[in-house]
């Protein structure tokens, strides 16, 4: 194997508990493992939530991640919180969609999801989606208080929650405020008209941290899981620890002269004698282009350059003085002694967020649980 992503367990259950630890034992924390598990590996993480006694339920993006998940003897409850194609609706049976929520975000959904199963004889458990500010998908408040009626009278559906998403939790405290005042009020207007759901949430990593009165009884921990800090201010709140690290190992090395132009377009000319290095990840693994003659990897402790223009497939870096060999180890995100290059560290060069750095690993390349 050339080229793999370590997924490190004992930080994963680190970080479960240092979130545990500042959250009322009342409150479930739903794990996010959408997108590949936010790149770090989907039926990876899944399997380590299945068995973790920390988590109860789990939540993914559509209903195609949930039958994934199902496909893999995945046990726990799972909650989708955005979107399901009604074609994967089609011959399923209500055991295969036993302890998974659909999201509902709009009245048209959630008759057309009632006459699809009811013409079925199934139902389904839904949770409500309400847009509080984040303009994204969601009942607007207007619509949801409105159709309280309507939605009662949705006899397959079964209410099992009902959520929002922050839009600012990590920088704008008083949109936050305005978004929860918004969420608390439609939750007492669904109560005081007989829908209790016994699920709530709209808490992010940042928000379960920084706004404790919006935990109600479930937060959805996402980037927090698995070591990453959605802002420098949760960084000063808790301790958490990351849990992947990316590594591979060099294909070639050689010794290339003084003036030796590097990559497409020759966009570097060695200063030096050179000894060039070759890694068999480029572009298309999730190593941005934009690191091209910029980015740097780690062998033998050191930051070593990148070299030239990173290829779909290869990238080269500057080994000189190293006394390199085809088959050592070169990592591009994580520890090599006591130097480490971080995902923030590339999102900051990238001038992008932490988030994207890691979901953009390709998810062909294989993750192991250590």
């Amino acid at each position: 194997m050339l080229t793999w992503v370590e997924i490190n367990k004992k930080a994963l259950t680190f970080n479960l508990r240092q979130f545990r630890q500042k959250i009322e034992h009342w409150t479930d924390i739903i794990p996010v493992i959408k997108s590949n598990a936010y790149g770090h590996g989907f039926l990876e993480i899944a399997r380590f939530c299945d068995t973790s006694k920390l988590i109860n339920k789990i939540a993914v993006v559509n209903l195609a991640e949930a039958l994934e998940l199902r496909k893999n003897k995945i046990k726990k409850q799972i909650i989708v919180l955005s979107f399901f194609d009604f074609k994967e609706l089609n011959g399923l049976k209500e055991s295969e969609l036993k302890n998974i929520s659909l999201p509902v975000y709009d009245t048209a959904t959630a008759v057309k999801l009632n006459n699809f199963v009811k013409k079925r004889g199934i139902k389904i458990k839904i949770n409500l989606k309400i847009d509080t500010g984040a303009s994204r998908i969601g009942f607007l408040p207007k619509e949801m208080i409105q159709n309280i009626a309507l939605l009662k009278k949705l006899n397959n559906l079964t209410i099992e929650g009902i959520f929002s998403h922050f839009a600012s939790s990590e920088e704008d405290k008083k949109y936050t405020q305005k978004q929860l005042r918004i969420f608390d009020k439609i939750i007492v207007k669904l109560k005081t008209n007989g829908i209790n759901p016994p699920m709530i949430h709209i808490a992010c990593t940042a928000a379960a941290l920084t706004v404790p009165e919006g935990r109600h009884n479930a937060i959805r921990l996402g980037i927090g899981l698995y070591g990453l800090y959605p802002s420098a201010q949760i960084k000063k709140i808790i301790k958490l620890k990351p849990v992947l690290s990316w590594h591979t190992r060099l294909i070639q090395v050689k010794n290339i002269h003084k003036g030796t132009l590097v990559g497409y377009g020759g966009t570097h000319r060695t200063h030096h004698q050179t000894q060039l290095g070759i890694i068999p990840v480029g572009y298309w693994d999730g190593l941005d282009r934009h690191f091209s003659n910029c980015g740097q990897v780690l062998f033998k402790d050191k930051k070593c350059a990148i070299l030239g223009r990173i290829c779909m497939n290869l990238t080269m870096i500057d080994l000189t003085g190293l006394n390199a060999k085809t088959g050592d180890k070169v990592t591009l995100i994580g520890r090599q002694g006591k130097t480490e290059i971080t995902t923030d560290d590339l999102a900051q060069k990238l001038n992008t967020i932490n988030y994207e750095v890691v979901t953009r690993i390709n998810p062909q390349i294989k993750r192991i649980i250590c």
